[in-house]
């Protein structure tokens, strides 16, 4: 297990992966947990991933309010990216990533 925060700006933060990342995980699990801060502000997910021979997906997931979590098996991902809806406003966000599957 791995558990990290991050602070989210009101553009793309990386929470997961990176730009230069070209190939995902192949295997079952990892699975990341990502939980907002309770005083936090609205947070939107994006998922960046790529089957073999396919070219990357985006796929928009949703928002975390306040006191959220979402947990996403990063088979394939490349990349999860968090951004405040805000414009002016940031918010924590802790990440843990376990072995398992969900």
């Amino acid at each position: 297990m791995q558990a990290y925060q991050i602070k989210v700006l009101p553009k793309d933060t990386c929470l997961y992966g990176g730009r230069g990342v070209s190939a995902g995980n192949e295997a079952d699990g990892p699975v990341l947990i990502i939980k907002n801060d309770r005083f936090g502000e609205q947070v939107s997910l994006k998922v960046i991933s790529q089957r073999p021979t396919q070219p990357p997906t985006i796929t928009d997931v949703g928002v975390l309010e306040r006191d959220q979590a979402f947990t996403l098996n990063l088979k394939f991902v490349l990349r999860v990216e968090a951004k405040t809806l805000a414009p002016n406003f940031d918010s924590f966000v802790y990440c843990t990533i376990m072995q398992g599957q969900i």
